[in-house]
């Protein structure tokens, strides 16, 4: 039996989420010489959108997990981003 711990497993997601963030990133063959202003629906956390940043572009995140949305809000207290939470 193979047993993970959970900071294992959470770096290989994380790892993997970033990897796949990349990938969209490159089929998405946006010109290299500006920015891009791109929305992220289901943006989760927000690791989506720090790999956008790391790219040089600006993003809006949309989701409807309240969970994720928390741990977006915890991740960027110790971020010098910008966000908004609007509830409806």
């Amino acid at each position: 039996m193979v047993v993970f711990s959970l900071s294992v497993t959470s770096s290989r997601m994380i790892d993997i989420q970033v990897q796949m963030s990349e990938r969209a990133i490159e089929l998405l063959a946006l010109p290299d010489d500006e920015p891009h202003f791109l929305l992220d629906l289901g943006c989760g956390s927000g690791l989506s959108g720090s790999v956008l940043e790391d790219c040089g572009h600006m993003w809006v995140g949309i989701d409807i997990s309240s969970a994720m949305l928390g741990m977006f809000l915890q991740i960027m207290l110790w971020s010098s981003g910008v966000y908004c939470q609007i509830c409806i």
